[in-house]
């Protein structure tokens, strides 16, 4: 006796119960697959872009705006801070490394940076076409901005006025790409970056960026030569000086755990919607093996097993698990093509979800085993079938 034939067909005698149990494990399986890959991938993505950076130092405000904005690039910035105080910062016995940063430009929505090329050296950056900037107005681009704003070596624009799309521009100071940088998956990807001084002559109302002392940058990324620092430079920024100083580690992992009781939340609810699955995977086969009575007393009689007819609703639980769990899936990678988009457009990180991983495979497991728990009380009731009575009464 094939038993998996029989189930199959067992299964599809009702199309819309299967199908309505089948598209309830996908449903869970499916959102809980895309949170969960989602989810890690951005926690990947958060800490990865820390890397050696153990402090910035940005004017007052939100702390957490400041790692946004200097760190991530998904933020205003909370202003600016005096470049001769974030000097005399720099230059602090436990400061191992100083990185200024000015923001406040764009071009189509890719930010410009001013900064040094310790900058780059610090995501492991490396030019793949051009060269470094090194004047005014010169600069190198991350490899997705490169692709998306369709910027080649030799290519001048003309930077925007704030961090969006506006028609502000600063036509007497156009940039010109020197450099192109090989993709790293990290922030780096998507920024235009120059030196100090492209920013501060776009900004400046003199045609020499260099007719006057520059007064201000936005941020002053640092790394420290000791534990110790950890402790005592912020306090120190903060009690004794006009800046804020914002701990990378401390504000994403704050960060993390409030987006995680986002994704927990929904999460659960992707567990009940698989719940509600077993249970209906339940009732289906409950009214099926009832109305199958007279079918598996035969089976009995024509010699099958107490063991086989327990078998048949279990293996068309599992087939029924199976399909769900696949479409479900599938449906978490069509998803992740349109987060992907929006991901991308938005926020210019490179996710991956359109392969299957194995926490994919764990959810399915779990969807074929509610579903084999569900079809237990129905199996039992198949196994323990009266032959004579049955066959007698039909």
């Amino acid at each position: 006796m094939n038993l998996l034939k029989l189930s199959w067909k067992n299964i599809w005698h009702k199309p819309l119960s299967a199908g309505l149990s089948i598209l309830l494990l996908a449903l869970g399986v499916g959102l809980i697959s895309f949170l969960g890959t989602i989810g890690s991938q951005l926690e990947k993505q958060f800490k990865s872009n820390l890397e050696n950076v153990h402090m910035v130092v940005g004017a007052k405000g939100s702390p957490v705006q400041i790692i946004l904005s200097a760190i991530y690039h998904i933020s205003p910035p909370t202003g600016n801070i005096s470049y001769h105080e974030a000097q005399q910062l720099s230059k602090n016995p436990m400061v191992d490394k100083a990185i200024p940063m000015s923001l406040g430009d764009s071009y189509m929505g890719m930010r410009i940076v001013g900064t040094n090329w310790d900058y780059v050296t610090l995501y492991n950056g490396e030019i793949d076409h051009g060269i470094a900037f090194k004047e005014a107005h010169e600069v190198v681009i991350g490899a997705s901005a490169a692709d998306r704003l369709n910027l080649k070596i030799g290519s001048e624009f003309i930077g925007n006025h704030g961090l969006q799309k506006t028609e502000d521009q600063h036509d007497e100071h156009p940039y010109k790409v020197v450099g192109i940088l090989k993709p790293t998956g990290l922030v780096l990807d998507k920024l235009i970056l120059c030196n100090l001084e492209s920013v501060w002559a776009a900004h400046s109302h003199h045609d020499n960026a260099h007719t006057e002392e520059p007064e201000e940058i936005t941020n002053l990324l640092l790394t420290f030569k000791s534990k110790l620092a950890h402790l005592t430079m912020p306090r120190m920024v903060n009690e004794q000086t006009e800046m804020q100083a914002a701990m990378p580690s401390i504000e994403v992992n704050m960060l993390l755990s409030n987006l995680g009781i986002g994704i927990s939340t929904l999460w659960f609810i992707g567990l009940i919607v698989i719940i509600v699955s077993g249970l209906s995977v339940f009732v289906s086969l409950f009214n099926s093996i009832k109305e199958r009575m007279f079918e598996l007393a035969l089976l009995r009689s024509l010699g099958a097993s107490k063991w086989q007819l327990f078998a048949l609703p279990i293996y068309e639980a599992i087939v029924l698990a199976t399909i769900g769990g696949l479409l479900g899936i599938m449906a978490k990678m069509l998803g992740g093509i349109l987060a992907q988009n929006i991901i991308s457009e938005d926020y210019g990180y490179s996710l991956s979800l359109m392969s299957i991983t194995i926490q994919d495979i764990y959810v399915l497991i779990i969807a074929i085993g509610i579903a084999i728990l569900a079809a237990v009380i129905p199996a039992i009731s198949a196994m323990r079938v009266n032959i004579s009575h049955t066959l007698a009464n039909d």
